[in-house]
């Protein structure tokens, strides 16, 4: 009958800070950089060497990482030097996975972990053959299932590749395949429909200047899911950096207007107002001239070609400062399909999306399930720790 010893943490590894990167970053380096949430960037040197069970220290704090190997962590991060004659490595991360770290953690707003109370937890330790016997049942079971996650995620990647070629097919080609095809005289877009125009886009949007109506609901414009159509908790606008103490500095919005963030553009932070609201400054306002279908205009910048193009058009010295103005976004050329077809194209696209939609969200189920599974599995093989 195997025998346990109940042992804490300290004794099986000594548990270490992580450091600055400053001085060894290297997005070409050797090493990777680990903070609680994971690699996150590349390092010229290993601040330690071997196999380590890397434990969150503010922040991410309920995801150990097992790594092997040279490494670098940084301060939101410990990392471990594993008493081996004590606890195979590979069984320590097991044994951590199964910590319920919500008994320990400290900080309301940025959860955070001690090296005193990861220390002291303990737990029971069987023989070292007996935990070589666990890590091999284990490592057997869950690459199994890790197969199985990696297989779905790479369909709903698939899926979400297929969504957005389609997308980029149908706003810059139309819908029937079969259409006469001309030079599209544009730098970005080889061929378009024979019966489409093109126009510079000062000649499809007019910049609006609106005064603000404090009346209205604050509203924001995300790259993934074009403009919002509620208003801002109190909570999300304290985190919106951008938003201006000032409500009165903010601009009006109506339905049907295009509306883009300056400062992601480039990244696809266009939207198409549902509703009239506020936005804020760093936002621009286009309001459509007749024959233009602004949620055309929105899927037409989202696709990746455009988002190249817009980058070229934005001004600043490094990403997280280009700007696209209009003085500047004014003078790019767009296709112009007829306004019943842009119509017809938006109904389409939102159609697949819909369906593309409910098929991302059932594979993330699973994927879910089948990590909840995962965990689930590693608990079963031991006393919970005390």
């Amino acid at each position: 009958m195997t025998s346990f010893k109940k042992i804490p943490l300290r004794y099986l590894a000594e548990i270490c800070n992580g450091q600055d990167k400053s001085d060894v970053e290297d997005v070409d380096g050797p090493f990777p950089i680990y903070g609680s949430g994971g690699s996150f960037s590349r390092s010229s040197k290993a601040l330690y060497i071997g196999e380590s069970v890397l434990l969150g220290r503010k922040g991410t704090i309920d995801n150990p990482l097992y790594v092997s190997g040279g490494f670098w962590t940084v301060d939101t991060m410990y990392y471990t030097k594993i008493n081996t004659q004590l606890v195979i490595p590979k069984f320590l991360f097991y044994l951590c996975k199964t910590i319920d770290f919500n008994l320990y953690k400290t900080g309301s707003v940025l959860p955070s972990m001690t090296k005193e109370d990861l220390g002291s937890i303990k737990f029971d330790i069987p023989d070292i053959e007996t935990q070589a016997k666990i890590c091999s049942i284990l490592d057997d079971r869950l690459s199994k299932i890790d197969k199985v996650i990696e297989n779905k995620l790479k369909t709903k990647k698939k899926v979400l590749d297929y969504c957005q070629s389609l997308i980029s097919r149908a706003v810059t080609k139309g819908l029937d395949p079969n259409v006469p095809m001309k030079n599209a005289g544009l730098d970005w877009l080889d061929r378009i429909p024979e019966h489409w125009s093109r126009m510079r886009l000062a000649h499809c949007f007019t910049l609006a200047n609106r005064p603000a109506n404090l009346d209205l609901p604050v509203l924001s414009v995300s790259i993934h899911t074009g403009i919002s159509d509620s208003e801002l908790s109190d909570e999300e606008r304290d985190r919106k950096v951008w938003l201006s103490e000032d409500r009165s500095k903010y601009q009006s919005v109506k339905e049907g207007d295009l509306v883009y963030n300056m400062m992601r553009a480039w990244q696809g932070g266009f939207g198409t107002s549902t509703r009239s609201g506020l936005v804020s400054p760093a936002y621009n306002v286009l309001s459509p001239k007749k024959g233009i279908f602004s949620k055309y205009y929105e899927l037409l910048f989202r696709t990746p070609n455009a988002q190249k193009l817009i980058y070229g058009y934005s001004e600043g010295i490094a990403d997280f400062r280009k700007r696209l103005y209009w003085e500047k976004a004014r003078d790019i050329y767009v296709p112009v399909p007829p306004y019943e077809e842009q119509a017809r194209i938006v109904s389409k696209v939102t159609e697949v999306n819909d369906r593309i939609e409910s098929t991302k969200k059932l594979i993330s189920k699973q994927t879910k399930l089948l990590s909840e599974y995962r965990d689930s599995l590693i608990s079963s093989f031991f006393a919970s720790p005390s």
